[in-house]
């Protein structure tokens, strides 16, 4: 008896059909992505072109100051380009210049940077802008658009000068600065952490052509005839790798992770191409003709 009460109450149970888990998933996903673009455009509105780190000390007024503009990256190396300028006010120095010492990063030896010091009226004791390479101790740029890189640098001068902020003013394009922090030790050196992350928008847009990418793979291949299968194929390969150069102000090399994800793609493509031949005598009728 109890057996046959379970077996009518599971019975009764009546669990979503196809339909129905087809649509709560499509909604989740819709939901996901909408979400997705409002965190994307939100970090858009709210990242900072400038990050300022100041150190203690009896002054109020941060004039001594190191200020780092980043200007670009490397193609190949998880190396960024920018412009490192010192001004130090009224800071009594008798030497014409500075010596900037980089310690090793990662795989990188140490570096050092002249820089010869000047002195006016509008700005005191400075050097003129000089040319500088950030490296990070990541594995490049070729892992786009997951190329978001962490910069950790000690940085030291001869002589010593007594620094008081220091301003990051970021102008890569298609990477966003946050996680800024600035230490100062007893010897004077200054410990720069900081991260140039990836912009979400360009993660987002990625993720979209390779999955638009697939489902119109699989509908070419699904219910294409037999005439125009060749030729949509084609529009398919043609507007996939046409669809990449949207992103070619932000991509610096090749190939990329992307890269490899839309061959692979094109791949599959290629594969259910050659099946759909050789499961359709008609295609191979015509094509034996």
């Amino acid at each position: 008896m109890q057996q046959q009460r379970r077996a009518v109450t599971f019975r009764r149970l009546k669990l979503p059909s196809r339909r129905a888990l087809f649509w709560a998933g499509l909604s989740l996903l819709v939901v996901a992505f909408v979400g997705s673009l409002i965190v994307a455009y939100r970090q858009e509105l709210t990242a900072p072109m400038t990050a300022a780190m100041a150190f203690p000390g009896p002054r109020k007024e941060r004039l001594r100051n190191i200020q780092i503009v980043l200007t670009g990256q490397l193609p190949r190396e998880p190396e960024f380009e920018g412009k490192i300028f010192i001004g130090l006010e009224d800071t009594p120095i008798e030497v014409d210049h500075l010596t900037l010492h980089r310690d090793a990063v990662g795989a990188y030896a140490p570096s050092e940077l002249r820089l010869d010091l000047l002195k006016d009226n509008a700005f005191g004791v400075h050097t003129n802008p000089a040319d500088m390479d950030f490296p990070a101790a990541d594995r490049g740029h070729s892992r786009f658009p997951f190329d978001s890189s962490n910069l950790d640098l000690k940085i030291s001068f001869q002589p010593a000068v007594p620094i008081e902020v220091i301003r990051i003013t970021n102008r890569v394009p298609g990477f966003i600065l946050s996680k800024w922090t600035a230490d100062r030790s007893a010897d004077g050196s200054i410990r720069l952490r900081f991260s140039l992350d990836r912009n979400l928008f360009t993660q987002i847009l990625c993720g979209l052509i390779l999955f638009a990418g697939f489902c119109f793979a699989l509908l070419i291949l699904g219910t294409q005839t037999a005439s125009a299968l060749g030729s949509s194929v084609a529009a398919f390969f043609f507007s996939l790798w046409s669809l990449r150069g949207v992103l070619a102000t932000q991509i610096q090399t090749f190939p990329t992770l992307f890269d490899y994800a839309i061959v692979l793609l094109c791949s599959f493509m290629l594969l259910g191409l050659i099946w759909r031949v050789a499961t359709h005598p008609e295609l191979m009728g015509k094509a034996s003709r």
